[in-house]
């Protein structure tokens, strides 16, 4: 046997090789279906917060919190307040933030039972109606800030 009918032969095969490494790649990268990035489930660590109670007591609001869904991904506590002027109350007006004070939840004004919490505020103007909501941030810095429905306190 010569080494140039060798030489052919293994030329073939290489070819043949070749020609199946190339299908299978091409397998391989088509693959089954769509492929796109995993995304995480944040439905599990969002929350909603309702504000059940408000009331002023001896010069104090006092709110009660119930946080629905993940209540232990609450990070931070805002208290937003509108003073309400003498044209009384407007339910139908926008609320707009005149004082707000943040509150980390290992501070003596805030109380935690499980998904209610409780915040006691007690620098409130004399003979003055607020309305009144709280903002809540999420462990998680990715997902917004949540903001609570609007209650009306009057003095």
């Amino acid at each position: 046997m010569d080494y140039l009918t060798i030489l052919k032969g293994l030329r073939a095969k290489l070819r043949t090789l070749l020609l199946v490494c190339f299908l299978i790649c091409l397998v391989i990268s088509t693959g089954c279906g769509k492929r796109v990035w995993p995304e995480p489930d944040v439905s599990e660590e969002k929350f909603a917060l309702e504000i059940k109670e408000a009331k002023l007591i001896n010069k104090c609001l006092r709110l009660k919190i119930h946080i629905k869904g993940n209540y232990a991904n609450l990070s931070r506590i805002t208290l937003e307040l509108e003073p309400i002027g003498p044209q009384g109350e407007c339910p139908a007006c926008p609320f707009q933030v005149q004082q707000s004070v943040a509150f980390e939840l290992d501070v003596p004004q805030i109380m935690r039972k499980g998904p209610d919490l409780y915040i006691k505020y007690c620098q409130i103007q004399k003979n003055t109606d607020y309305r009144v909501r709280v903002k809540g941030r999420n462990v998680y810095p990715a997902l917004p800030d949540v903001v609570s429905n609007v209650v009306y306190i009057d003095e």
